[in-house]
């Protein structure tokens, strides 16, 4: 077996190697591999093209193989005169185009900038018409106008700082307050020459000084009307007798102090503060008056019906206008003129018809009322249907209630009964027994001298992105007329000359100002006598020449209580009513 084995593989390998030598397709690896390098194409290191792929310019040279020709330059003309052509056509279309272009673009600027032009004009004429709008809506006067009412707190906002009100030395604070009781408008000289704040601080002291009377420790004199206290605690005055009336005593004894410096023109206003009622002298010239009068406000019917028991007479110039404003146009209140005589009879006669058939009615009702021992219950209703009659009333304890009496016999009348007028003393809660609080600007008899709490700060305030820092100036406590204007001519002078003050008035005293300037419109279309008019107002002491003539002229009144006074460039300004 193994033989055959082996003599079967022997003839296996002779006839491959047989078929080897016959079969014409076989080839070793090497031999093929030299074939595929045979057929690969020859590349060129530089990439140039042959003569078979040169340009148009190179056809008619004879091709060599192997020869490899520079590349063309694209960007050159070539030598050609057509081709030069050519470029110079593309030359001037493409600066034709650019020249378009760039003219183009010039007129779009121009009219961009003719538009600009035109916006910022329209800008310019819409802000000027924007701010004339806005300055058309303030007053402005080289003078601060006088409001009538008491206010309970100023504050004055600069962008200037406070800085020199922050301390005030007690030399400083002796020499403001000496000026003030010797009714001094210059600085006390002083043999050394004193700083300019020093002054200003000085000015500021006696700017927050007012006297008042009574003067109690325990008690806050001012504002007296406040809304009704939780606390219904009564002090212990009302179960001392003797202290209420020696209370009383000494404050009659201010009260008629002050009223005979006013009639002798040498203070020129003050006010009494009640728990109920707020009562403002004014002495005769002031704000163009030719007597001496009086605001009283808020009131009741009655306290007007005790006023003409005692024969005062008085006005209620705010019920006219507030009257005026809601009367029916179309309402016709009996027959005009105009009717025919037929149409007034006919009214007359029925007026009497309807009178008489009233009285009738009267008469029997009264007597079915006696016969049922009713006889009280007729004049109670009769009474009902005169306050329900009486438009006054509607009106109590509101800014309309305000009276305004002049003369000097209604004012002497007015004296007397508030010297005589028990309800002026509250007899229950924490102002029980207490005498109401006088305030004037000038000392009087009994009088307290008292002064303004003053503090300067600074708040910061966000505009944008920016933060502001707005300097402050607080000033709390009864504010009288007076201090207004020396606070704000001080002011003028220290804060560069721009500021603005923000008021919160006391406001029961609120109309005083509206019934001011309400009478004074009265006056202008009423005639007046010449002789009165033109004689000239007193010096008061203890204010500037500037402020009296403030006061004596009536133009320089407000029109509405401030809310808000603004000063710059020499010019105060205030909202339009």
């Amino acid at each position: 077996m193994a033989v055959f084995f082996f003599s079967r593989v022997i003839l296996i390998l002779t006839s491959a190697m047989v078929g080897e030598r016959q079969s014409p397709g076989w080839r070793k690896p090497s031999d093929v591999m030299k074939i595929r390098k045979k057929k690969k194409p020859r590349k060129s290191s530089s990439g140039a093209p042959s003569i078979n792929q040169s340009s148009g310019d190179c056809r008619g040279s004879p091709q060599r193989p192997g020869i490899v020709l520079k590349r063309r330059n694209p960007f050159g003309c070539g030598g050609g005169v057509a081709v030069a052509r050519r470029i110079s056509d593309d030359c001037q279309t493409e600066l034709k185009k650019k020249q378009d272009e760039t003219f183009e673009d010039k007129n779009v600027d121009d009219e961009e900038q003719t538009e600009v032009v035109q916006a910022e004009e329209n800008v310019t004429s819409s802000t000027k018409d924007i701010v004339t709008t806005e300055e058309e809506k303030y007053h402005h006067s080289r003078t601060c106008p006088i409001d009538w009412c008491l206010h309970t707190r100023v504050r004055f906002t600069s962008e200037a700082g406070f800085d020199w009100s922050s301390r005030i030395s007690s030399s400083e604070e002796g020499r403001g307050l000496t000026n003030f009781v010797r009714c001094s408008t210059v600085p006390s000289g002083q043999d050394k020459p004193v700083a300019e704040d020093s002054i200003f601080r000085e000015r500021l002291q006696q700017a927050a000084m007012v006297w008042s009377s009574p003067s109690l420790p325990w008690f806050k004199s001012f504002p007296r009307i406040v809304p009704e206290s939780k606390d219904t605690r009564t002090t212990f005055i009302v179960k001392e007798e003797n202290v209420q009336e020696s209370l009383m005593a000494q404050w009659c004894d201010s009260f008629c102090s002050v009223y005979q410096l006013l009639r002798a023109e040498i203070c020129p206003f003050f006010y009494v503060c009640a728990h109920h009622l707020t009562i403002l002298f004014r002495a005769r010239h002031i704000a163009g008056m030719d007597s001496i009068h009086a605001f009283l406000g808020p009131t009741t019917r009655g306290f007007r019906e005790s006023l003409k028991a005692e024969g005062v007479t008085f006005t209620m110039p705010l019920l006219k206008e507030e009257s005026a404003k809601h009367q029916d146009p179309h309402q016709v209140i009996g027959c005009t003129q105009e009717e025919p005589t037929n149409q007034e009879s006919s009214c007359k006669e029925e007026a009497e018809i309807t009178d008489g058939g009233g009285d009738d009615d009267e008469s029997d009702a009264a007597s079915w009322l006696g016969s049922i021992g009713l006889d009280n219950f007729l004049e109670i209703s009769n009474h009902k249907v005169q306050l329900q009659a009486d438009t006054s009333a509607k009106q109590d304890n509101r800014p309309q209630s305000v009276l305004f009496v002049e003369g000097l016999g209604n004012i002497q009348a007015l004296h007397n009964f508030i010297l005589n007028y028990k309800n002026i003393v509250a007899t229950v809660g924490l102002q029980a027994g207490i005498p109401p609080t006088l305030l004037a600007p000038l000392a009087f008899h009994g009088a307290t001298l008292s002064s303004c709490k003053v503090k300067s700060g600074c708040l910061r305030q966000v505009v944008g992105q920016q933060v502001n820092d707005i300097h402050t100036l607080d000033v709390s406590g009864p504010i009288l007329p007076h201090n207004v204007q020396q606070l704000t001519n001080l002011l003028s002078e220290t804060q560069e000359g721009q500021f603005t003050a923000t008021f919160q008035a006391h406001g029961p005293t609120g109309a005083f100002t509206i019934a001011s300037h309400r009478t004074l419109t009265d006056l202008k279309e009423s005639p007046v006598d010449s002789e009165e008019s033109n004689q000239s107002p007193p010096s008061c002491a203890g204010f500037s020449q500037e402020f009296v003539e403030q006061l004596y002229r009536p133009e320089a009144s407000s029109e509405k209580p401030w809310k808000e006074l603004g000063y710059a460039e020499g010019k105060f300004r205030w909202p339009q009513v």
